[in-house]
């Protein structure tokens, strides 16, 4: 019965022990969550602010997370989600074509998807059924992580933009380049 009574106390003394360990641990995790917790959208939003700034963009309009700006004359919206450290550029309607031929249409359709297995930046498409065109659009998703220099998250950004530009100018000339092919061949 002694022998039963010691265990029991040891068993008991262990589980306090395990208990305070535990609580110890979980104190110590959450200490360092607060401080490793990356900057959300406040550092995410400014930073980019201040790099647009810095790259000599015009900010057009600035609402909730969306920032339109102009770089390189061209119209370009980045938005910065809430609690999140990525960024989606966007560049809209950079290229449009009426609806009305259907082979421009199945070709600009065909590039796209030619496009989209070989660039950075992703291209899309939309139809406005009202004007019946079909509107060609890029995007691109970048993360400025916190743990980037100022120095290297402004060449970051300007990377990505400038990929933008390159992505559309080649994707204009391969599509220019296919019409006059077409037309010269009647293909």
């Amino acid at each position: 019965m002694e022998s039963i009574l010691i265990t029991c106390i040891w068993v008991v003394a262990i589980i306090a022990i395990v208990v305070k360990i535990g609580k110890k641990f979980k104190e110590s995790r959450s200490k360092e969550n607060a401080v490793s917790k990356p900057k959300t959208l406040p550092y995410t939003r400014n930073k980019l602010l201040d790099i647009l700034k810095e790259l000599g963009c015009r900010i057009q309009r600035q609402k909730d997370e969306d920032i339109h700006f102009l770089y390189q004359g061209e119209l370009f919206w980045a938005r910065c989600r809430n609690d999140a450290l990525p960024i989606d550029f966007i560049d809209s309607w950079w290229y449009s074509l009426p609806l009305d031929n259907v082979d421009d249409f199945s070709m600009v359709r065909e590039l796209v998807n030619d496009f989209n297995y070989r660039q950075p930046v992703s291209l899309f498409y939309s139809i406005d059924s009202d004007s019946n065109v079909l509107a060609v659009h890029s995007k691109q998703e970048v993360v400025l992580h916190v743990e980037l220099s100022d120095n290297e998250k402004k060449a970051y950004i300007e990377a990505a933009l400038h990929a933008f530009i390159s992505v559309k100018n080649d994707f204009l000339y391969e599509l220019d380049k296919r019409f006059l092919q077409r037309n010269t061949t009647g293909q």
